[in-house]
Order: C-alpha cells, then sequence, then structure tokens
C-alpha cells in the first residue's frame, strides 16, 4: 500500500529520525538531537495528520525549550542537555511511537530498503 503522497515526505522524515535513534552513536543525547535536527525539523504542519503534528509540536517544544545557548553549540543541544536520562527516554520513544502512528495510519506494516 502506498502512503498518501501528502504525507509521504513526513513519514519519510519520521523514518529517517528513527535511524538516526537507532544509529552507532553511543550517546543517546546525541542521536536524539541529530534525529531532530536533521529530520524532525523539517516536517511541517501539512506533511502530518493533525493528531501527529501535535504530538510533534509537543516534541519540538521540549527540543527547543532552552532559554540560553552557545551559538555554537545552538539551542537544541543546549535544550537536550537540560534532559535527564528518563526525559531523554521518553523523547525516544515518543519519536519512534510517531513513526508507528503515521505507519498505522497507512497499514504500512513491513519497511523494504
Amino acid at each position: 500500500m502506498k502512503i498518501n503522497p501528502q504525507y509521504s515526505y513526513g513519514w519519510e522524515k519520521l523514518y529517517s529520525a528513527v535511524l538516526s535513534l537507532a544509529g552507532s552513536e553511543p550517546n543517546i543525547k546525541k542521536r536524539l538531537i541529530s534525529a531532530y535536527v536533521n529530520s524532525l525539523i523539517c516536517i511541517r504542519e501539512e506533511n502530518l495528520p493533525e493528531e501527529l503534528w501535535e504530538k510533534l509540536e509537543k516534541i519540538s517544544e521540549e527540543l527547543t525549550k532552552a532559554e540560553k545557548w552557545d551559538e555554537e553549540e545552538g539551542r537544541v543541544k543546549a535544550s537536550v542537555d537540560l534532559l535527564d536520562e528518563i526525559e531523554v527516554s521518553r523523547l525516544v520513544d515518543e519519536i519512534v511511537g510517531l513513526y508507528g502512528d503515521i505507519c498505522s495510519v497507512y497499514k504500512i506494516h513491513k519497511i523494504t530498503m
């Protein structure tokens, strides 16, 4: 089954985010930053169904909540540095869950590479 073209970009970027989270970088915070900066930040409202967009907005708020940050490191890194391991794990789970949600919407059960 093909994904609705309206949401295919959102699916692609969520898939990319999950790959970043599952990557070989040992530091989970760095993988989370990579997933957000390289994939999730690119998703726009029109790229996801409304309920998934709302979930992504909440994740984005947490990953950009730092009020002060070093220009070289950036706001996302500063925000992630404020998180403890439990919060990081929860955000990773939420991102993977978002990918699962978009796959469920379109009944995509297999990923072909």
